[in-house]
């Protein structure tokens, strides 16, 4: 992901802050490490599916508090530019694996 701010991390700032907390209370509160909520909310480091959920947790909000329509857009963005960067250096084999695994999934 690029250094920009991230859709993600400014929603999860936005939250934080409505509630009162500063970035070290939610990464207490969450218990991570006190350095990833600025990362994440300066869109340096994009959260896991973990680490999300600690987060939500801790914000006592739902995953749709968070996925918002930019947040979503940003992320099938994101996701375009892999799938370009990814095809234009991938080799054929390599392509068709993911293929597969992507319609294997599918099903």
């Amino acid at each position: 992901m690029e250094n920009s701010k991230s859709a993600i991390g400014l929603r999860i700032k936005e939250l934080r802050e409505s509630i009162g907390l500063t970035q070290t209370e939610l990464a207490q509160k969450s218990k991570l490490a006190r350095t990833v909520i600025p990362m994440i909310e300066n869109g340096q480091r994009y959260p896991s599916e973990k680490t999300l959920s600690k987060i939500v947790e801790a914000l006592g909000v739902s995953m749709d508090d968070i996925y918002t329509g930019e947040v979503r857009e940003q992320a099938i963005k994101n996701l375009q530019e892999c799938a370009s960067n990814f095809t234009k250096n991938a080799t054929t084999d390599e392509i068709i694996k993911v293929y597969r695994k992507m319609i294997k999934n599918d099903n």
